[in-house]
């Protein structure tokens, strides 16, 4: 690092400079963002940062805009070849969005990703806001903000570590054994740390004293670790690749003495790390080497089924896909059937990404956005490239960030952006730039900040009230939705968890309203379930009334998802239902709709198959679950959808026969639900059987005293005395005021006449 590329300096008036300085602290306060968490809101892991990110850089940009009009020569160099890429993939980005198949979701995002054409708009900006403190400050303060990423990736790390060793974590984690650090998914953690590590290994080179190098090796250990801990596999592999390409360039072109021990050491690394995985994997079993060292898992096969899917849904729209956001659209429509071999909870195998960046370039932005994203990778390689040329850097510090970006390149082949790692890799993107400003070293011809007259007022005016109401709206108002949801779904009493939900849904703005009624949805659920005395029907009745209105809202945005439609014909047949009608032919409607949207889902046809039972064509409903069954053998669900329909038509042998696939192939019950199967084997005197399905009842639910009561008195049914007392000594640890019951009950076995429960 040197000082500034410019041999006269920028002369400022003072609210020029104080416009600099809010630029310096916009860009600190998004850096910051890709730490911070408020557990208050929805989805807090990715909502908190995506949201502070927007609004740093909205409320920098008047600011921005006024040295741009007061100070020309502090304008970014368009002729840039890495600025174009830039500008080229951010303004394809919204092309795509304005021609693509749902343009709310494209532009703002959705609850869950917060990744948007917005976002990218504000990473754009942070890009352009870096050049400028470039031209501005030169290299000084650049390396300070690269510093201060550093600090954050490996302090964040050391929470992690600290976490993984017992430490109860301040915010919810994933873990242990994978920790999720300030992150909520392993996976963004470590995706977060690959930019910042290269970094790391820069400053650690460019270190003049052996104790700086001590710390910076110290930080890049650290964060090394938080990689490890994640149990990341991606990540991993793109520093592996990084370390071996970096050490074969430092060892064929030797530019100092000691490339070749450092090329040599840069290939070692990676290979006793790989050593050290698998050797620990085999004589540990700890689940992040575990994961680390398994290539054939499930998780390798779904990646590979997905991959397949996104480059099936590219063909409808090759040239700008569907807009970001939209590859749910594709992932509805060439769903694989394969996927339910994988997963028996149903929409939780549906995947919203393909877990691979360039493909989902390629499907939302289609053929030109993923060239300009190429184009902004090759430009930034490229950059460094000349930087070395010009002895802007060294060979080795050139080696080391294109090893940076290899690292990221690889590890998005299989993940994808979150709103921390973006963060990272515009920052990178944006030191990559500040090299070619320090290319050119000729002195500009420096001249007094001009007056901004009364156009540039006025233009200023505008950007600023349009930046607050933007951040207003936004921020301020979506972090409402947010937490209203938020403490909707987590309040235990139902009538206050309504007055939230409904102050969610009249909120002046709300651009994710899938989210909402996806929410909606799973309330209603709960308050069918406590309907029983608990809650009156009325309020059932408003809420699902309510849920219809926002599906409704959601269908009218764009294509809607599958499960939108799926889920509106529940909530048509569940009032239905409540009001004492027949089932609503609209629900029907949303079915058909469900199906067309993805042909090759079973979902559709399970609620198809419930519609027709509701309205008495049995022999429908039967065809639809036996077609289920026989398309998808191995999804569970769709086998314990048949049981229930035969057990409604009596036909019991064949209700238990398809009953027992259902919990052969993993059916997620609840043990309420297997009380019909118990009473049937309970009906034949198979107790064998009733012992068995009570102990699955209770590897679900270990703490209810009632269902160790039961297999006690089945197993003194069966005459397994030990068996017997120690499930009954469950019960009574589990419920003591159980104990005058407990006595009878091992005094009647005792004389050889127990056969009920405690």
């Amino acid at each position: 690092m040197s000082e500034s590329p410019y041999k006269n300096p920028v002369n400022m008036n003072e609210p020029a400079r104080i416009s600099l300085r809010v630029i310096i602290i916009a860009l600190i306060l998004s850096l910051t963002s890709t730490v911070v968490v408020w557990t208050e809101l929805l989805n807090p892991f990715e909502t908190t940062k995506a949201l502070w990110l927007r609004a740093a850089v909205a409320l920098a940009l008047p600011f921005y805009v006024h040295l741009l009009l007061v100070n020309p020569t502090l304008r970014p160099n368009l002729k840039s070849p890495l600025t174009l890429a830039v500008l080229a993939y951010v303004l394809i980005a919204l092309l795509a969005a304005v021609l693509g198949v749902n343009r709310i979701r494209s532009f703002l995002g959705s609850f869950e990703r917060m990744g948007s054409t917005f976002d990218l708009v504000s990473l754009t900006l942070l890009y352009f806001y870096l050049l400028l403190i470039a031209r501005a400050k030169g290299e000084v303060v650049i390396k300070r903000l690269l510093l201060l990423l550093v600090w954050m990736a490996a302090l964040s790390s050391l929470y992690g570590i600290f976490v993984a060793l017992g430490m109860p974590p301040w915010v919810p984690d994933s873990g242990p054994p994978r920790i999720s650090s300030l992150y909520g998914n392993p996976g963004y953690f470590a995706s977060f740390l690959a930019l910042p590590m290269a970094l790391t290994v820069l400053f650690w080179h460019q270190a003049r004293t052996r104790t700086s190098r001590m710390v910076y090796f110290a930080l890049f250990a650290l964060q090394g670790t938080g990689v490890v801990i994640s149990g990341t596999r991606a990540v991993l592999l793109g520093l592996l690749a990084a370390g071996l390409l970096a050490g074969v360039a430092l060892i064929i072109v030797r530019r100092r003495s000691f490339s070749r021990p450092m090329g040599i050491a840069l290939i070692s690394a990676p290979i006793i790390c790989i050593v050290l995985i698998f050797c620990g994997y085999r004589f540990s079993q700890t689940l992040p080497l575990k994961h680390l060292a398994s290539m054939r898992d499930e998780s390798t096969a779904i990646r590979l089924i997905e991959w397949r899917t996104a480059w099936r849904g590219y063909k409808d729209r090759p040239l700008l896909g569907t807009g970001s956001g939209n590859y749910y659209v594709i992932a509805n429509k060439y769903f694989d059937k394969n996927l339910y071999s994988y997963d028996n909870k149903g929409f939780t195998v549906r995947a919203d990404k393909p877990h691979n960046n360039l493909l989902e370039v390629l499907v939302t932005m289609g053929l030109t956005g993923l060239l300009a994203y190429l184009a902004i990778l090759g430009s930034a390689g490229l950059t460094f490239w000349q930087g070395f040329r010009s002895k802007g850097i060294s060979w080795t510090d050139c080696v080391i960030m294109i090893g940076g970006l290899v690292a990221y390149s690889v590890q998005n082949f299989f993940w994808f952006d979150t709103p921390a790692a973006s963060v990272t890799f515009y920052i990178y993107l944006g030191f990559a730039s500040c090299l070619s400003i320090k290319k050119d070293q000729q002195p500009l011809k420096q001249k007094s900040s001009v007056r901004l007259g009364l156009r540039g007022a006025l233009v200023l005016i505008g950007i600023a009230a349009g930046s607050g109401y933007c951040v207003f709206v936004t921020d301020f108002v979506t972090a409402a939705v947010l937490r209203d949801i938020n403490h909707a779904t987590t309040e235990p009493n139902a009538y206050v968890a309504k007055t939230y939900f409904d102050k969610a849904a009249k909120r002046s703005f709300i651009f994710d309203l899938g989210e909402l009624r996806s929410r909606y949805v799973d309330f209603i659920g709960q308050l069918l379930q406590l309907q029983k005395g608990q809650v009156d029907v009325d309020l059932t009745k408003k809420t699902i009334d309510d849920a219809i209105a926002v599906s409704h809202q959601v269908t009218q945005q764009g294509i809607a998802e599958t499960r939108v439609w799926v889920g509106l014909a529940y909530l048509y047949l569940e009032r239905s239902r409540l009001n004492g009608a027949s089932p609503d032919p609209q629900a029907y409607t949303s079915i058909q709709n469900a199906i067309a949207s993805a042909p090759n889902e079973i979902e559709p046809l399970l609620m198809l198959a419930h519609y027709y039972a509701l309205v008495n064509r049995s022999d429908q409903a039967l065809a639809t679950l036996q077609y289920t069954v026989g398309t998808v053998p191995k999804y569970a669900l769709a086998h314990w959808r048949l049981a229930l329909l035969y057990r409604d038509l009596h036909q019991d042998e064949l209700a238990s026969q398809a009953a027992n696939e259902a919990l052969e192939f993993g059916y997620r019950f609840q043990p309420a639900e297997l009380a019909w199967l118990i009473n049937h084997y309970a009906d034949k005197g198979n107790y064998a059987k009733v012992a068995e399905l009570y102990e699955r009842a209770i590897r679900v639910s270990p703490a209810d005293y009632q269902l160790h009561a039961n297999l006690a008195a089945t197993y003194a049914k069966l005459g397994e005395r030990q068996k017997a007392i120690a499930a009954a000594q469950k019960a009574l640890q589990i419920n003591p005021a159980l104990e005058p019951y407990f006595k009878r009950f091992v005094a009647l076995y005792a004389a050889g006449t127990a056969s009920s429960a405690p």
